[in-house]
């Protein structure tokens, strides 16, 4: 069953807190009912998407940097798991090699730049909600 524009469950992998601060305040006032899920390590969402066969979320969004694992290595885990094709993820980053965004965009992917003030995140909730079909 999809979910409802207003009932999303959102994973946010990053180990910046104030970068999660902003994100979670952007979407939460644009689907106020929505529950978002926070992981700061990078090892530690590896372990979830790979030994995950059924993944409760809508959506999962990516720090591009992170400690202990990389973006590139959690999608990996993640596109191993059952349900990928569902659960559209995204990276978020302030820059990142050419051959790094072409690869991710092949496996389905969607990368986008961080904001670099706080009218930005708003447009990112927009974004980040318009990635997740609904029923």
């Amino acid at each position: 069953m999809a979910p409802s524009p207003h009932h999303l469950r959102i994973l946010i992998v990053d180990d910046n807190a104030e970068d999660v601060y902003l994100i979670r305040q952007a979407i939460e006032r644009s689907n106020p009912e929505s529950a978002v899920t926070y992981i700061s390590d990078g090892e530690e969402a590896f372990q979830l998407l790979r030994g995950s066969s059924k993944l409760n979320y809508d959506l999962i969004v990516l720090d591009w940097r992170m400690p202990r694992r990389s973006a590139q290595e959690i999608v990996a885990a993640h596109i191993e798991s059952k349900g990928f094709e569902r659960t559209p993820v995204v990276v978020l980053t302030s820059g990142i090699p050419p051959r790094a965004h072409r690869e991710l965009a092949e496996q389905g992917v969607t990368v986008l730049i961080k904001p670099l003030d706080l009218s930005g995140y708003a447009e990112l909730a927009r974004q980040l909600n318009s990635l997740v079909p609904f029923g």
